[in-house]
């Protein structure tokens, strides 16, 4: 008997996950003075400046829409993962 991952479990697990993550991202953009912010984001990317394009206020709309795009986008790759998974093995 094959061991398949369920497509859509495996979407809805990595989705939650991603906006997990993402809101606790969101508070410590809220929390954390800007100049902390903005090192630790430029030093994720290594060499890509965040100053010039960090917006001043985040907005109800922005976070809800955030949260939407990356639960969609993560889901998707999940899915996808768990598809390829599957064919793999």
């Amino acid at each position: 008997m094959r061991n398949e991952l369920d497509v859509n479990r495996v979407g809805i697990s990595v989705a939650i996950t991603s906006e997990i993550i993402s809101f606790a991202c969101l508070l410590l953009v809220v929390a954390l003075p800007r100049h902390i912010m903005l090192f630790i984001a430029n030093s994720m990317t290594h060499s890509f400046d965040f100053e010039s394009i960090m917006t001043a206020g985040i907005t109800l709309q922005s976070v809800v829409t955030g949260l939407v795009a990356i639960g969609f986008l993560s889901y998707v790759s999940g899915a996808i993962f768990a598809i390829v998974y599957n064919k793999l093995r």
